[in-house]
C-alpha cells in the first residue's frame, strides 16, 4: 500500500479521528483514538500498539524532511479494513 505525503496523512488522521504527536529527538510518532493508543518510529520495524510489540513490513520513514506513514499501519490499527480499488487507483478504508 502506498504512502501519503504529510498534508494528505494530516487530512487522513483527521477524517479517522486520530490525534498524533511527533518526538523529534525519538522519531516517534505517536497517535490516539479513544482507548487506542499506537506508536510508530522513523526507521523502525516496531510498532506499539495499546502496549503490545509488534513487528511491520514497511517502516516509517523520513524523506525531503517529511514523514512518511504506509496508510495501512493507520488505518489497521484503529481497527479499520483497507483495500485497494485497482480500477480507479484508490485506497478504501473502510
Amino acid at each position: 500500500m502506498g504512502f501519503f505525503d504529510p498534508f494528505e496523512l494530516n487530512t487522513l488522521y483527521e477524517k479517522l479521528g486520530i490525534v498524533t504527536s511527533y518526538d523529534s529527538v525519538l522519531k516517534s510518532i505517536d497517535c490516539t483514538k479513544e482507548s487506542t493508543l499506537f506508536t510508530l518510529q522513523i526507521d523502525s520495524k516496531n510498532l506499539w500498539l495499546n502496549g503490545d510489540l509488534s513487528t511491520l513490513n514497511v517502516v516509517p520513514m523520513a524523506h525531503k524532511g517529511r514523514t512518511m506513514i504506509p496508510v495501512r499501519i493507520v488505518a489497521e490499527a484503529i481497527g479499520k479494513n483497507v483495500t485497494y480499488d485497482e480500477a480507479n487507483k484508490q485506497i478504501v478504508i473502510q
